[in-house]
């Protein structure tokens, strides 16, 4: 959803990148309830889980140079469904239950 049409039963969780400090304290004043994700938490940030799924599937390939790792890229990109997303986002309440079962520390996931 656009931000201006966010309301307070919204919630989004962000990580602690420095540009989104601002954003968080803008999205805190309007009402939005903000997660802030445990620092070094990749296994709680679904595009970074998706990045994943994309770079293993063009390494399958063994690009050889840069045109054809781009052109890898864009095929593995192309071979996200939403089955798989549906995978990765499937998974998180147990890993946010043993990330709050861990204090934070990394998962093996």
């Amino acid at each position: 959803p656009h931000l201006k049409e966010m309301r307070a039963a919204t919630g989004v969780v962000i990580d602690g990148a420095g540009p989104h400090h601002g954003v968080r304290e803008w999205m805190s004043k309007k009402g939005v309830n903000v997660m802030a994700l445990p620092p070094y938490s990749p296994w709680l940030n679904a595009i970074e889980n998706l990045w994943q799924n994309i770079k293993h599937t063009a390494s399958l390939e063994e690009p050889a140079d840069l045109p054809h790792l781009k052109d890898a890229l864009i095929r593995a990109y192309r071979s996200q469904t939403k089955a798989s997303f549906s995978k990765i986002t499937g998974s998180f309440p147990e890993r946010i239950k043993r990330t709050i079962e861990t204090a934070g520390f990394p998962l093996s996931c």
